[in-house]
């Protein structure tokens, strides 16, 4: 029987992480594990999370230097029982002591390649330190410069983020699923809350399941009818659902380092890669929005990341070289879909142009966020020669965000203004929501055109029949 594993990345969530944890443990069910990787927290998490681990022997809790939450969900897929780093760890002396870093030099195999070596470095339990029977220290940051490993088949692995938590029997459904020896994939609906005081327009669930329900009836697909409907643009997951671990190893896949908005390219890769995938209608997690998250944030920290610090004298603020570097994340991501899709995707292949569409809207992101002019003012990393490759590989070109936006507009005033009533006003704003699947229409556009046209006694009920706050 396979066994889940849940990968907890957690940095500074001393307010959230007990309830995740909790999440975890409050089911009926034996045959999991909870990996928690601390990415370098300054506040109690580390405390907590050692807390539950002394409790609960189906916990392991590793502690790490910061590196973000790429390295952190890595750090997790190499710990998965049976892997030889776990085992490294798992027959760790007490009394062994970290070893600096002086002279350490990484090994050569790299993740996200079209043919994949695996490897472990061979001095590699000199960089951990057993603190408890299951709780971990180390000094490498990215795991991926002592382990690369071939990840098992019978093991199935669900990414949960540390402000986020389980609801209506999560792991028993995901158990109750793999049951299927063929299932590559489980994708699962979630819902959202609102926190640290974040008002405004929002999803309640995923958009694209919400799309994908109304083109077919079908729960159980192949990879191809279920890209061939919902990748028209773009597409984020990583904890929407669980994997068997072992769909990662033909490409070596893994989230890439130092980059935002990492599972951009994780997504249609994954997906590309399960060749079988059931799908859950039913919210299986909740999913919680607050101001001062990770990808929300563009307010200097005490300490800045080395992939900006590196850039920052470049830029007059640090705002301006956070939003260079999200844009520049774009094309990266961008590239790893590109390199992907020309490997895996045959050009006979109905989803190559799926991938083409894909490929647009992340570089669409990229200029939502930068203007080809202040891209041209600083460009320390060369984005713009990355940029104009990716655009002639997918025939993108920078006018079509503004393109889309107004004809979204024009769009949205023609069927708000001349809409009959009220009902018909709600169904045609609605459908216009779903151009958010494709990447091309963002919730703040919904937000400012909701708010200049609806009537205000329609906006409160698209809570309810938009499913958007």
């Amino acid at each position: 029987m396979a066994k889940l594993s849940i990968i907890i990345p957690v940095f500074n969530v001393e307010k959230y992480l007990k309830e995740c944890l909790d999440s975890c443990l409050c089911e009926d069910v034996t045959n999991f594990e909870v990996i928690v990787i601390d990415d370098g927290s300054s506040d109690t998490s580390l405390d907590i999370a050692k807390d539950y681990a002394k409790k609960y022997q189906n916990i392991l809790v590793v502690t790490k230097p910061n590196a973000g939450l790429s390295s952190a969900r890595n750090a997790g897929l190499e710990l998965l029982e049976g892997l030889p780093l776990r085992k490294i760890l798992d027959n760790l002396d007490t009394n062994q002591k970290i070893q600096n870093l002086e002279g350490f030099i990484p090994i050569a195999t790299k993740a996200n390649k079209t043919k994949p070596s695996f490897d472990i470095h061979p001095d590699a339990s000199a960089y951990f330190e057993r603190l408890e029977s299951n709780i971990y220290k180390t000094n490498i940051a990215n795991f991926n410069d002592i382990s690369l490993s071939k990840l098992p088949s019978d093991n199935i692995v669900h990414f949960l983020d540390s402000d986020d938590y389980f609801i209506n029997d999560a792991l028993k459904t995901t158990l109750e699923a793999f049951k299927d020896p063929n299932l590559d994939l489980l994708w699962h609906d979630f819902s959202v809350i609102l926190d640290d005081g974040i008002t405004g327009i929002t999803w309640y669930n995923s958009h694209e399941l919400a799309l994908l329900k109304t083109l077919t009836s079908k729960i159980n697909m192949t990879n191809v009818e279920v890209l061939s409907h919902i990748l028209t643009g773009w597409f984020w997951w990583s904890w929407g659902g669980a994997f068997k671990a072992s769909v990662l190893n033909p490409y070596a896949l893994r989230f890439n380092h130092s980059v935002e908005f990492e599972d951009n390219d994780f997504g249609p890769i994954i997906f590309g890669l399960a060749k079988n995938i059931h799908i859950d209608y039913n919210p299986r997690m909740i999913y919680r929005i607050r101001n001062n998250s990770i990808t929300r944030s563009y307010t200097r920290p005490k300490v800045v990341p080395d992939y900006l610090a590196a850039i920052e004298s470049n830029f007059e603020t640090y705002t301006e070289a956070k939003v260079y570097y999200r844009a520049y994340s774009f094309f990266k991501l961008c590239l790893n879909v590109y390199n992907f899709q020309e490997a895996f995707i045959p050009e006979t292949s109905p989803l190559k142009d799926n991938y083409k569409k894909c490929m647009q809207a992340i570089l669409l992101g990229a200029f939502e966020l930068a203007s080809m002019q202040s891209l041209k003012k600083s460009d320390p990393l060369n984005a713009l020669e990355l940029f104009e490759f990716l655009s002639k590989a997918c025939n993108f070109a920078p006018s079509m965000s503004q393109n889309l936006n107004n004809s979204l507009k024009r769009k949205i005033t023609s069927k708000s203004k001349n809409a009959r009533t009220v009902l018909e006003s709600l169904s045609q704003i609605k459908q216009l929501t779903r151009a958010y699947v494709g990447g091309m229409l963002k919730v703040p556009l919904i937000r400012k055109f909701l708010k200049m046209i609806v009537p205000s006694f329609i906006r409160k009920g698209l809570k309810k029949l938009l499913k958007i706050a």
